[in-house]
This record gives C-alpha cells, structure tokens and sequence, in this order.
C-alpha cells in the first residue's frame, strides 16, 4: 500500500527499505523463498522460508512468526493469497504434498486442498491465487502451466510455450483474473 516499501527474500534473509531502496534493512536471517501480500491488511504479510517454513508479519515485516501447524518438514515453493485465504504448494513429495491452504481467520490451521494427484504430476514451482476471485489459480510446474478454478482440487494441464526450458514464475494481471504473465 506505500510505493516506498519494498521487500527482497534474499539467501540471506528478508530484508526491507522504506525508501524506495536506497537504504535496506534485515529483518530475518532466513532464507526468504518467497513473499506474499495481503491487500486486504496493509502490514500483513507472509513469507516462505528453507528454515522456519512459513512465517507471518502484520507490521511490515518487523517481527515474525511461524504459522506451520500442519506443515512438518516439507519444502514448500511459494505462497499466495487471493484476499480471503493463503496457500502454499509442497514439492517433491509425490504421496504426501500438493496445495495447502490456511483456513481463513487462523494464524496456524493448515489443509490440504489439492493432491498430488489433482497435479497431474507436476510438481508446481510458483503458484499464484487470482486476488478477489477466491479458488482461482495458476501455476507453474517443471514442464506445465496449470490453471485450477476449485481451489486447487482439480487442475487443467497447459504445455509449457514453445522455446521454453521451465516455467520459473506466474503472475496473474490485477483486474484480469483469466490472465496471466
């Protein structure tokens, strides 16, 4: 919500200037996977972590906390959050992992809301939720761009474009939930 904020998840850690980078500040020695934002809590937000799994700000990233309750030893890829709820995607567990989601109003209470299975085994390096159209998804895996409307419980399969190698990202563009960068 301030364009003067911004975060980088670094090998080193998180870390955050308030103005518009010319200064940095570290705010955790993890390694920082990914972040997510929550435009519906300005402060909020939400990062993925090699050490501590997920942690959760509501300042701005000056304290931290882990919200893992259901999320033991998993390596997990990314986050995002279509304004009600978060989730996250495990990778490399071809039984136990898929997509988890954070039951809305708990800081702890992960599910499991898509399988392995419903992956079409991919295994889903990003994964992006469609802000403002709860259960929308896109993904992407090591040879597929996937695309789920039932929060992650069925996924249709897309190859990956012509000429790529892997898809390392997926970004749906604000105010156009069916497209995506």
């Amino acid at each position: 919500n301030d364009p003067s904020i911004v975060f980088a998840g670094t090998t080193g850690g998180l870390i955050r200037s308030n103005d518009s980078g010319v200064t940095w500040r570290k705010l955790s020695d993890d390694a920082s996977r990914f972040i997510a934002f929550d435009p519906a809590e300005p402060g909020r937000i939400w990062v993925a972590t090699d050490q501590h799994g997920i942690l959760r700000s509501d300042d701005h990233g000056d304290t931290l906390r882990e919200v893992n309750d259901g999320l033991c030893n998993r390596p997990f890829s990314a986050i995002g959050s279509d304004g009600t709820s978060l989730y996250t995607t495990s990778i490399y567990e071809s039984q136990t992992g898929g997509v988890f989601r954070l039951d809305p109003g708990s800081v702890r209470n992960w599910n499991r809301v898509g399988t392995p299975a419903a992956l079409q085994g991919e295994q889903v390096l990003k994964i992006a939720a469609v802000y403002g159209h709860p259960g929308q998804f896109f993904a992407a895996g090591y040879n597929a761009f996937l695309a789920s409307q039932d929060f992650g419980k069925n996924w249709v399969r897309f190859p990956a474009p012509a000429g790529s190698r892997r898809l390392t990202s997926v970004l749906p563009i604000p105010g156009q939930p069916d497209s995506v960068l």
